[in-house]
């Protein structure tokens, strides 16, 4: 006689399985309510952001490893994306303004579980924050009869709202605080939850096309984390990065969103970086910010604008930001913080070009073919902006030799920033898109009735100044291990 045993399912994968299937009923069930008009479509998509975000962020206490949510994270991920393009799962993806927060919601859970899962007490934190805060702060700006609007980025926010998205953040943070800070002393644990609160409601309030669900529980995290692991004097830091990002804004350097978007950037990089990592990017916002206002636009010059929104801050300084969080956690610190000058320095680069390339008295050419073009289009190079280029790579490598960094360090700082408006200046020229408009001109911007005249679409200027600002580390990195040989 032959017996067959059924395989041996570890509990993780137990859990996997029946976590799988109570998500797929929740929204069978929103399905149903909604089709029965027994729940909106406002109702039934908050009921499954509650339910669901809820039960992500009691998933550190149901599995012991972070194998099986990371699988999870990856099948909703696909789901999602495949309904939502299909137009399917009315319940969950209903709304009237476009939204991909049912993408961003996997997305999030995908990377908090792939690079934070060990933090188990800011991971539930976080995740509570935008599972709860998140929708009752909706509820309530949707019941004020005339809420006082805002728009920071291109959704409209309500006053009423945000107050309460930092109200609940708080009574959340506070809350689970007791179970998890308990060593925290209660003066502090008043500032741990206020700055917390304010952070989350900043990610709320910049989000646009539901990126909150991908926002609000990344910043969140990284606050708490960053109140933990804070250098001296981070507060008085803190303050001084509050003033100087509002005097930029009375000067109308930047946007209101990209005030909000450099006060989130100050505070992580200080956080994670302290003096050693905010003094570069400091220098580097303010000499360009001032350069880019005593210098007159040419007449014949097509404008980018001085005033700095929250796209152009994060495309050119979201690769810095990454680097000081990953210096972090890394056995190799040093080496990133290398990586980091680099990227600031090309960032400095490309914008002194541009600036200071007004002053050249001749056109620029194409950087590819040496033919004349129009003063401000992007591939565009002269010897002024080139000067111009290598003089901001150079002030980023001679504050890292201030900081202590070795001469081949800034030898390799200066050549890497370089060589990244170089390719900044080949990409400008080759893939960068450019319109004709109506009348003629060749802008880099989308407008009405203009039509695509070269690159790509999709590979506008902003994206060209985050692989300017990639490709600096990376010719950094090889740099460094050719000389370690």
């Amino acid at each position: 006689m032959q017996f067959i045993f059924w395989p041996t399912i570890s509990p993780d994968w137990a859990y996997f399985i029946l976590f799988l299937f109570a998500i797929l009923c929740l929204v069978g069930i929103s399905e149903l309510l909604l089709k029965h008009n027994i729940l909106s479509a406002d109702a039934s998509r908050i009921f499954i952001h509650c339910t669901v975000g809820m039960a992500c962020s009691l998933s550190p206490f149901l599995f012991s490893s972070k194998s099986p949510p990371i699988l999870l994270g990856f099948i909703f991920l696909i789901l999602n994306t495949t309904a939502l393009k299909l137009e399917k799962f009315k319940g969950i993806h209903s709304q009237e303004r476009v939204s991909y927060g049912t993408i961003y919601f996997p997305l999030a859970y995908l990377i908090m579980v792939a690079f934070f899962w060990d933090f188990t007490h800011y991971f539930i934190i976080s995740f509570s924050i935008m599972s709860m805060a998140d929708p009752l702060a909706t509820v309530v700006g949707q019941s004020v009869p005339q809420p006082i609007q805002t728009r920071i980025g291109d959704d409209k926010k309500s006053v009423q709202g945000s107050a309460a998205m930092f109200f609940f953040s708080g009574i959340i943070i506070y809350s689970w605080s007791w179970f998890f800070l308990a060593d925290v002393t209660n003066y502090y644990m008043i500032i741990f939850v206020l700055i917390t609160a304010t952070m989350s409601t900043v990610a709320e309030m910049i989000s646009f096309r539901g990126s909150d669900n991908l926002s609000i529980p990344l910043i969140s995290f990284l606050a708490m984390h960053c109140l933990t692991i804070k250098g001296p004097y981070f507060e008085i830091i803190l303050v001084f990065i509050v003033i100087v990002f509002l005097a930029a804004y009375v000067a109308k350097m930047i946007t209101i969103s990209g005030l909000f978007g450099a006060l989130v950037m100050g505070f992580l990089i200080a956080g994670y970086g302290n003096l050693d990592y905010l003094i570069p990017m400091g220098l580097f916002f303010i000499s360009s910010s001032i350069i880019s206002k005593i210098i007159p636009e040419n007449s014949t010059t097509i404008s980018k604008g001085s005033k700095r929104d929250i796209i152009q801050v994060y495309a050119n300084g979201s690769i810095a930001l990454l680097l000081s969080i990953i210096s972090v956690f890394t056995v190799n610190p040093s080496m990133v913080y290398l990586l980091f000058l680099s990227s600031v320095a090309a960032a400095t680069a490309d914008t002194w070009s541009t600036e200071l390339g007004k002053l050249s008295k001749k056109n620029p050419v194409s950087i590819l073919n040496l033919q004349d073009m129009a003063p401000g289009l992007s591939g565009g190079v002269t010897r002024v902006g080139t000067i111009g280029s290598l003089l901001g790579a150079t002030m980023i490598g001679l504050t890292g030799y201030t900081i202590g960094i070795s001469d081949y360090g800034v030898y390799g700082i200066i050549g890497a920033g370089f060589t990244a408006g170089i390719i900044d200046s080949i990409l400008g020229a080759s893939v960068q898109a450019k319109y004709r408009t109506r009348d003629g001109q060749i802008v880099e911007y989308i407008c009405p009735g203009g039509s695509l005249v070269s690159g790509y679409s999709w590979m506008t200027n902003d994206l060209v100044n985050v692989l300017n600002t990639a490709c600096a580390p990376l010719v950094m990195y090889i740099y460094i291990r050719l000389v370690s040989l």
